[in-house]
Parts: structure tokens; sequence; C-alpha cells
């Protein structure tokens, strides 16, 4: 799989790992950010999901080729009502889908995507790419469009009235010890739609094409994509304004893999990290651009943490993420703000949650919304939180969302209805139980907003 997810030395990456990073301006997707693959560094890596497959018995299994896709509707959706006036959407039809990847805004509703086995395979097996739409984000459809076999696809943007959607294509198993000689054209690759049901795969430059897809975003006027390519997996950044012709950059100011990118106000802003091997420990990286090569930001000296999301208001960018060894029980946050993308200002430690980590952040009327988790009971598992800010420095409690603990924060994004959140869980396999047979489950959260800020 050409994409990447998130541990960290012994650090416990609240939420795990997800698709497509969380490089989003308002309305467009988020999931959590990767963490770049640094040489002598902590011992990462990548990949679109580490969890089995989501299970759940409502809707029929996906298509293999030659197959006619299927649509289920739900009906009136089941809601638990949680804090903060959030809802968890107990009958989201996932199917057998291993995860919803990314989400975004398209008219007034949503459209997510995500992948599952072909039928008849397991979680090592090939996939399909799976769609959900909404129309307000409450009540939600599931298709599995033939055009979008073997494919994983790991994020979704809206540019134009137009769908883009990005994944792997591959005609190979995902995990098998025997050799499979793949299609000629497989790799990272991107579809467009007007409406989600019927897609068209869409030439990308061989660069993109056969390197590591780590992010899709969109800033209103072109698609933006970061990830790795070349034999040396160097980072770089591909800009168009219709899908069709690219501009590739590459000048990323040591911030190489970005993890974490926004766009707004004509800039685009990028965070990485640095490892100290002295100090075992990472410091944040950050850059700007107006299009061209990246240049440095200015970010407090000494700025530790990994930028997990960023995002951008009319207030300014906002950006959150974790230390890399907090001290202590629990995670430890990290939070900065910048009127402008250049120069930031951190958050008081004092003033951020204890042992919590942040994963996302959205722009919201009135402010931001961060998105992370406490651990939970479970082992191995979290419970999603959520925090509001005015100015992305100072935090409130916007949570717990109710619905139980997961392993991985999916996706998340925000519409003109409102904010919907996608997690995964899943139950490992023991030596008796192959992979292939894991069972899991996906959960989804929407926030209604009314235009007028958070409730």
């Amino acid at each position: 799989m050409l994409t990447r997810a998130v541990i960290v030395g012994a650090v416990l990456l609240l939420g795990g790992c997800g698709g497509v990073a969380p490089t989003q301006g308002p309305g467009t997707p988020g999931s959590t950010a990767p963490l770049p693959a640094t040489p002598g560094g902590p011992s990462v890596t990548r990949a679109a999901a580490t969890a089995g497959p989501a299970s759940q018995t409502a809707v029929p299994a996906s298509v293999g080729p030659g197959q006619s896709p299927g649509v289920v509707a739900t009906g009136s959706p089941g809601v638990t009502p949680g804090a903060g006036g959030w809802q968890y959407l107990s009958d989201f039809p996932a199917g057998s889908a291993i995860e919803v990847t990314g989400v975004t805004a398209h008219g007034d509703g949503f459209v997510a995507v995500g992948f599952e086995p072909y039928q008849g395979e397991g979680f090592g097996g090939r996939r399909n790419g799976v769609v959900w739409m909404s129309a307000e984000g409450r009540r939600w459809s599931r298709e599995v469009p033939g055009d979008l076999a073997s494919t994983s696809l790991l994020g979704v943007v809206s540019l134009g009235g137009q769908l883009y959607a990005f994944g792997e294509y591959s005609i190979c198993p995902e995990l098998s010890e025997e050799e499979c000689l793949d299609a000629p054209d497989a790799g990272i690759a991107m579809w467009s739609s007007p409406d989600g049901m019927g897609w068209q795969r869409l030439a990308l430059p061989d660069s993109l094409r056969t390197g590591i897809l780590d992010g899709a975003l969109t800033d209103g006027r072109q698609l933006i994509v970061h990830g790795s390519t070349g034999e040396e997996l160097l980072g770089a950044v591909w800009l168009s304004p219709d899908g069709e012709s690219w501009t590739e950059v590459r000048e990323l100011a040591g911030v190489d893999p970005i993890n974490a990118l926004a766009a707004g106000a004509g800039r685009l802003v990028a965070f990485g990290i640095r490892y100290l091997p002295e100090e075992d420990d990472v410091e944040a990286l950050a850059a700007w651009s107006e299009g061209g090569a990246f240049a440095p930001a200015l970010l407090p000296a000494g700025q530790r943490g990994v930028v997990q999301a960023v995002t951008w208001s009319e207030a300014g960018f906002s950006a959150v993420g974790l230390e890399y060894e907090p001290t202590g029980d629990g995670l430890a946050s990290v939070a900065l703000a910048s009127a402008d993308g250049v120069s930031w200002t951190a958050a008081d430690p004092g003033q951020l949650p204890a042992g919590a980590g942040y994963q996302g952040v959205l722009a919201v009327p009135g402010g931001y919304l961060a998105l992370g988790a406490l651990p939970a009971a479970a082992a191995g598992r979290e419970q999603l939180f959520a925090w509001s800010s005015a100015d992305g420095l100072e935090w409130r409690e916007y949570g717990p969302l109710a619905g139980g603990a997961y392993r991985q924060l999916s996706s998340y994004g925000r519409g003109a209805a409102g904010v919907i959140a996608f997690a995964s869980d899943f139950e490992p396999s023991d030596e008796l139980e192959p992979v292939e047979q894991e069972l899991g489950t996906a959960h989804a959260w929407f926030l209604p907003l009314d235009g007028q800020g958070l409730p």
C-alpha cells in the first residue's frame, strides 16, 4: 500500500492512523495526519489502514469485476446523543468497509469514501472503493461503484461542483506471500465524478502515480496533493486546476515529507518534524508558499511536538498535534495559531487538556473545533473527544462523543449542515485466527451546526 500511517516510538498516537492527512480548509476533508519517516530517527511506518475489516450485516458484500454495485440507504438514523450536540450514528451503513478514509462537503451535503474487501476475500485480499453520500449528515447511502473495483480510496475533495477521489489502484491482494504481477497502470490514481455515482479515471503525472500519497485538499481554485516521490522518496506537492494539467513543487524548505498541510488566504502552510537524536525528541518544522517554492515559517524557538493537522479560517490558521514523548500518563497536546501562516504563537501547555492528544482540527463558525482522544478503559482503544477555541490558543472541552471506544480516527469534515467524523475499531486476530478473518466496526458521529457557531 503506497500510503502512510502513524506509529512513533513508544508514543501511542491516539486514534491510530488515517487515510489521507487532515489538510483541509473549511468544509473540506480531514483525517488523522501521518508522520514522516525520519532517517535515523524514531521508528515510523505509514499505511492507509492498519485495522482489520469493519463488518456490518445490514448491507450487501462488496462487488468484484463484472458485478453490479449495490446501494443501501438508511431510514431514520439511529442517534445516540452526546455532549455538546454530538450525535452517534449507530446505523451508518458501513457494510464490510475496512475504513472510511475521507469525507468532503459537496453541495449542501457530504460525500465520503473508503474501501472494502472483494466479495469472499478478507483484509489481506483485493479491495474495492466504497462511496457514501448524505444530503444532511445524518442519513447516508452506500454505493460500491464498478468503476472503483480494485481500488483503495484514500481521500476525496470537491472542486467546482466536481468530485475528485484519490486512492491506490491494484489488481493484486493487499497481503500475500505469492508473487503477483500488477497492472501496468497500478499505483496512486484519481477519479472524477459529478455526483458520486459514476466515476472516470484521470491521468496523473508518473511522479505521483508511482509515489506515496499523504494528503489531498483544495483551496477552492485548484487541487492540492502532497506526498513523496522518486527512489529517495523526496517530498513533493502537486497542483492542478482541473485534475488534468499538473505543476510539481519540490522546494519544501526542509519540511520533507509534509505531515499536515492547509490552504488559506492565498497561501499553503505545511508542517513536518526533524528528529533530534541526542535528545530523542522531535522538533516541529513549518513552511509556507504562495504557489511556488516554500519558505521557512517562524515557530517559537525550540518548538517540540508533531503537528497532526492544520486548518484556516478568516481569523487565521490553527495547528494542533501532540508531543513526541510526553511525560507522565497519557499524551500532551500541542496547539499553535497564526494570522498569516508565517509567524506562529504556541498555546500555553497549561491551557491544553491533560493526557489528551489532538489529531484533527476544523474551522467552524466563530473559531475552531479540534478532535482527539483520551485512552479508554478497553486496552488499545481511545474515547473520542472534541475541543473548541475562538483563537486556536485557548481551548475548552466539547465532548466526549458517545458511542464507544475505537482504535483509529479515520476522517472528518465540515459541511453546510455540520461536522462529520469517522473512526474504526477492530478485534486483533490471535494465532488461530488469520488477519483475513478480523472483524471490525466503523463509527460515525455528526454535529449539527446552524451557521451561528457551536451549539
